[in-house]
């Protein structure tokens, strides 16, 4: 197991952080205006900052937990549940309405 959580110097967090944070952003498809709705249906949720930034969030909260946190430990599987949830609920969130 690594240092204890206090223990982590800022340079070992930013290893952890650079490679997660150097991935492009996703640009959005072109959508056509249709002039009778307010807002155009999503359903694009890759190109949605909150998505993007909800991953990044999962992918630094499971390597955090796996190294810095027992195995066994019930914790773990909180933190990595509720960092999934996020991108699932901003997934379902962005979806196009059943018509």
């Amino acid at each position: 197991m690594g240092k204890p959580m206090g223990m982590m110097g800022s340079m070992e967090m930013m290893k952890i952080i650079n490679p997660i944070l150097s991935h492009q952003p996703v640009q959005p498809p072109p959508v056509p205006p249709d002039p009778n709705r307010v807002l155009p249906p999503r359903g694009d949720y890759q190109t949605l900052l909150s998505f993007q930034k909800a991953e990044v969030v999962y992918d630094i909260t499971f390597r955090f937990a796996h190294k810095y946190l027992s195995k066994g430990d019930r914790t773990v599987d909180q933190m990595i549940q509720s960092a999934r949830s996020c991108k699932q609920n901003i997934l379902e969130g962005s979806q196009c309405p059943k018509e």
